[in-house]
């Protein structure tokens, strides 16, 4: 059976970016439309359930302003996409409490019999995409941001979470050969704090050397396969996550069963799962939730053939 499933941060409603435009932080509005977008997946039946992180303005956001020795500073474009980020500024040495992350989770919305999903930056994203004016070399800040992350990866541990998706949209873009042995390093670190499942998913832009994936201690890897990315020719042991569910497009992909078939004819991992290539915020929120219903079309005709 393939599984499925949705990671990262949702769309808001036309209704809540009306709310947040006139106040900040509105904790009520988030909750009423998070619930809705908890059961919008389980309706998807979607293997793993993760909260949208409608409240998240980014994906460093919860855990900069909550932690010692980085802020969020100025503001900076993401990618080339049509979102900005605040860039994590380095002040001092970086460090957090265990339950920063899954306290900015809605926890009292999952239900006992959902699998809980969370995500957040990979060490290496979160270090490159940061301002450092503390440690001076790059691999002393993977090695904190691995700290801070394998803190963040023990919390929601505790919570009962029992996937983690560690988003990496930078590796297309760097020599991944020079920073590897720091981020071997890091990502041991953050498995063995959450223990359970930890998957990698690569987005934007394929990785030049990409068999090298192969030698990091995760479980799963996921690959952007809308933009050029593809899966590894073996997979050594690991999970298999296609995304296929373009976030960054309204286009429906009703090839999607089509596609599966072909890939996993040539590749036979332990087990595979559709998902989303990109975040959703890309999109509108209707056609969030068109993608969701699409998803659980798609999955009943790839588990039913």
């Amino acid at each position: 059976m393939v599984g499925s499933y949705i990671f990262g941060i949702y769309p808001r409603s036309e209704k809540l970016i009306e709310i947040t435009r006139k106040r900040t932080y509105a904790p009520p509005d988030f909750e009423e439309e998070s619930k809705v977008l908890f059961d919008s997946q389980r309706e998807a039946e979607l293997t793993y359930v993760q909260d949208p992180l409608l409240s998240w303005d980014d994906m460093f956001r919860p855990i900069t302003v909550n932690s010692n020795g980085i802020k969020p500073d100025g503001i900076n474009r993401f990618f080339e996409t049509n979102t900005f980020y605040r860039v994590p500024l380095l002040e001092g040495d970086i460090d957090a409490k265990e339950d920063v992350s899954a306290r900015s989770l809605h926890l009292g919305l999952y239900k006992p019999e959902d699998k809980r999903m969370a995500s957040l930056p990979d060490p290496l994203t979160f270090a490159i995409l940061s301002k450092d004016e503390h440690y001076g070399d790059i691999s002393l800040v993977i090695a904190a941001m691995g700290e801070l992350l394998s803190k963040q990866a023990r919390g929601l541990n505790r919570a009962g979470f029992e996937s983690l998706v560690l988003k990496c949209p930078t590796y297309g873009f760097i020599d991944l050969k020079k920073h590897f042995d720091r981020l071997a390093e890091a990502i041991s670190s953050i498995k063995r704090a959450f223990i359970k499942k930890v998957t990698l998913h690569i987005y934007f832009k394929p990785v030049k050397d990409v068999e090298l994936l192969n030698e990091l201690p995760v479980d799963g890897l996921g690959f952007d396969m809308i933009n050029g990315s593809q899966p590894l020719r073996r997979m050594d042991n690991k999970e298999l996550a296609l995304g296929l569910v373009n976030g960054y497009s309204t286009v429906l992909e009703e090839d999607i069963p089509e596609r599966v078939k072909a890939i996993l004819g040539s590749i036979n991992p332990p087990k595979a799962y559709v998902t989303n290539n990109v975040d959703l915020e890309y999109v509108p929120y209707k056609f969030a939730i068109k993608k969701l219903d699409l998803l659980r079309k798609a999955m009943r005709r790839i588990n039913n053939d």
